[in-house]
């Protein structure tokens, strides 16, 4: 079955971290190269909720054509809870996640913490 036009690819599941890549049917196989790019595709006309897939080198150029948004995989890409950060401009943005963030800010001062002890 083809997709409409500009609409986007196929569902992934989170973290799939493949590239989505299906030539625009849903009867294709994905690419399944480990990807490069996290891909935001934006809203669908038929889903409830943002979607977002992974594209490799070779199809970024395909995804970025229908996509509001791309970056550089990260470590949290894809991890449920994890959220978009939109930047100025296309392929600046970058995925946040909260809690991953509060962790690392506690690590920092209590490292900071202890070395002030063993200064003092």
């Amino acid at each position: 079955m083809k997709r409409k036009p500009g609409g986007p690819g196929r569902y992934m599941p989170t973290m799939a971290h493949i590239c989505g890549y299906d030539g625009g049917s849903n009867t294709n196989p994905t690419c399944g190269k480990p990807p490069t790019f996290h891909i935001f595709a934006g809203t669908p006309e038929s889903g409830p909720s943002d979607w977002a897939t992974f594209a490799c080198d070779d199809h970024l150029n395909q995804a970025q054509a229908l996509a509001w948004d791309w970056h550089a995989i990260s470590p949290v890409c894809g991890v449920p809870s994890t959220m978009w950060q939109a930047k100025r401009m296309q392929g600046e943005g970058f995925c946040y996640w909260p809690e991953a963030e509060a962790a690392i800010h506690e690590a920092a001062a209590e490292s900071d913490r202890e070395r002030a002890n063993s200064e003092a």
